[in-house]
């Protein structure tokens, strides 16, 4: 006999009783010692999140979604240089179009071929938030020993 099991997507539920706007499941999966249900993210940490799963998928990882994930892992092998900066910006404004609750302000792919890495900043807005979120890190290949 298989037990039901109930999920209350309601919006008058916490966390969304809290005046958030966006809620997702933090990962790993952990359960609340106070209320005895799962830690969520809410709004900008729930963007961020998501975001970087984005960037922590390849594509073909995720079997009902194949052509999700992030991209920019072909250009890691290549020269370092401003063509290739280039295609990465494109790579990066793919993978955005994955969330549809942010907007790319700027994407900005300084290559810095002595260091064999790039430099890359990316600033998006989030509409319904009002806010706008600033992200940098670096992309270098990884070395096998």
């Amino acid at each position: 006999m298989a037990s039901d099991i109930i999920v209350d997507f309601s919006l008058t539920e916490a966390p969304f009783a809290n005046g958030n706007t966006f809620c997702d499941i933090s990962m790993p999966m952990t359960i609340s010692t106070t209320n005895k249900d799962f830690n969520v993210n809410t709004d900008y940490s729930a963007i961020y999140n998501a975001i970087q799963n984005i960037f922590n998928w390849l594509p073909g990882e995720r079997i009902l979604n194949p052509s999700f994930g992030n991209t920019i892992y072909k250009f890691v092998s290549e020269l370092i240089n401003d063509v290739n900066s280039k295609n990465i910006v494109v790579a990066i404004q793919t993978m955005f179009q994955w969330d549809p609750r942010v907007q790319v302000t700027t994407i900005d792919v300084v290559p810095k071929p002595d260091q064999k890495e790039y430099d890359v900043s990316i600033t998006y807005s989030i509409p319904i938030l009002q806010e706008t979120q600033e992200v940098s890190f670096i992309v270098r290949p990884v070395l096998s020993s």
